[in-house]
């Protein structure tokens, strides 16, 4: 037996010209996929005897086809062939091109015919069907004139009886995108099948291989080593990468904070929300982000728990003299509505964090004030009360409060939180080199040596 491959469309992003682009297609036929019967028939004293043999399933390395095709490549069918050679049918400006191709090729006793491939490019304005082409009707009808649209597209096929497409490409000029499919492969250990039905049931293999010049080590020396295929990592230069991304000021910082609160568990009243306020380090600036936001409303489920799956990102500038001990304080407020639409407080919480890379899943407890009373309990329940909070001096640092009035505190519920912190220094200052300390070089140091000095003389100009 043998395994199917998953055939599956890829997007790739090629920074480079697409005339560069080149691809191996393998082929190869199985001679049948069943074990076919040959029947002997023998005759014997005026009756007929059938005999029959199975002819195992087997694979020729001579039926291997391989060929390297460029993007827009025309490869001629057979059909075409004999259709282009006749000048008569050629009335476009693309016909009398193909058939002029042809000529030339015929004179030059070059191979005309690819067997058994063969493509439709974008000049074709061919539109792929299930059926094969079986007319001259038919084909001279897919050779108008070419429709300019924002994509480039090109087929190849196999000539296997019927005809049988391997590949779609599709190339937006705008964005610089190649749609391709089915997706590149390794012929020799996962090929994709062709199962053909005639007579009997044939079997094809066939891969799809890239081609183009790479360069792992140098992109200059190689006019093809910007094509960017992201299953690949190390085809990806890292100075292309770099440069894809806006680099912080020198001598700062940039802090990146994605958090996700995912979902409250076991509070009290039911249609909660949560509001939280995010209060800085010193010595840092804010990019990109709300300080102050709040998630939407959720009903808990049968567990208790509220499901908000709300993400929040901020994007920092750190300064020079930022102290990487000093704390992020996040804090929160889990509010219930009621049916009139009056609020009530279930719970604050304080999360707090160190602006360095890290990756963390945490359940934060919640507090609130507990009521003793009668009187209060029905307020709570009837009119709510929600009051304004003084998080920062409630809260400490390390994540205890401090309680003023002597309010006794309760434990509620529980936030869900899952965040991420990402940072981004100035390759200029990191850079290494060679016989260095710190990073800098001796011409380094020469060169603010020699612009301290021509300041120093500056200042003493100024004071004579």
């Amino acid at each position: 037996m043998y395994k199917k491959t998953t055939k599956s469309s890829a997007i790739y992003h090629i920074k480079d010209d697409i005339k560069n682009f080149k691809f191996k297609l393998t082929l190869q036929h199985i001679n049948s996929l069943l074990n076919i019967q040959k029947f002997d028939v023998k005759s014997s004293d005026g009756s007929l005897s059938v005999s029959a043999k199975n002819e195992e399933t087997t694979i020729s390395e001579s039926s291997l086809k391989v060929i390297t095709i460029q993007w827009q490549e025309k490869l001629f069918s057979a059909h075409e062939i004999e259709f282009f050679s006749d000048i008569n049918n050629c009335l476009t400006d693309v016909q009398k091109s193909y058939h002029q191709l042809i000529l030339e090729k015929e004179q030059d006793s070059l191979g005309i015919s690819n067997e058994p491939f063969f493509t439709y490019v974008d000049e074709d304005n061919f539109v792929p069907e299930s059926e094969a082409i079986t007319s001259e009707k038919d084909l001279a009808g897919r050779h108008n004139e070419n429709n300019k649209d924002d994509f480039l597209q090109m087929h190849v096929y196999a000539a296997i009886n019927p005809n049988t497409m391997l590949m779609s490409l599709r190339w937006q000029k705008r964005d610089k995108i190649l749609h391709i499919y089915p997706d590149f492969n390794n012929f020799r250990e996962n090929p994709y099948f062709l199962e053909i039905d005639t007579d009997y049931r044939h079997l094809y293999a066939y891969g799809i291989e890239n081609t183009s010049k790479q360069s792992r080590l140098r992109r200059e020396i190689s006019p093809f080593a910007e094509l960017k295929l992201p299953e690949i990592p190390h085809w990806v230069s890292f100075d292309e990468l770099s440069a894809q991304f806006s680099m912080p000021p020198k001598r700062t910082r940039r802090v990146a904070i994605q958090m996700e609160i995912q979902r409250a568990q076991d509070f009290e009243y039911d249609n909660i929300h949560v509001r939280y306020h995010i209060r800085l380090p010193d010595r840092t600036i804010l990019e990109d982000g709300l300080l102050n936001a709040s998630t939407h409303s959720s009903k808990a489920n049968n567990h208790g728990a509220c499901g908000f799956g709300h993400c929040l990102e901020l994007v920092l500038l750190c300064e020079e003299d930022f102290q990487l001990e000093s704390l992020c304080h996040v804090y929160f407020e889990v509010i219930s509505v009621d049916g009139w639409e009056r609020e009530r407080i279930e719970g604050y919480a304080h999360l707090s964090f160190v602006l360095e890379k890290d990756c963390q899943a945490t359940l934060v407890p919640c507090h609130r004030p507990i009521e003793w009373g009668m009187l209060e309990k029905l307020n709570r329940s009837f009119i709510g009360g929600r009051r304004k909070f003084d998080f920062e001096r409630f809260y400490r640092g390390d994540g205890d409060f401090i309680n003023r009035y002597g309010t006794t505190m309760v434990a509620t519920g529980t936030l869900a939180l899952r965040y991420q912190i990402l940072t981004q220094r100035n390759p200029e200052l990191l850079r290494p080199a060679m016989g260095s300390m710190n990073g800098m070089t001796l011409e380094d140091i020469m060169k603010a040596y020699r612009e301290g000095r021509r300041r120093l003389e500056a200042v003493v100009l100024l004071d004579k």
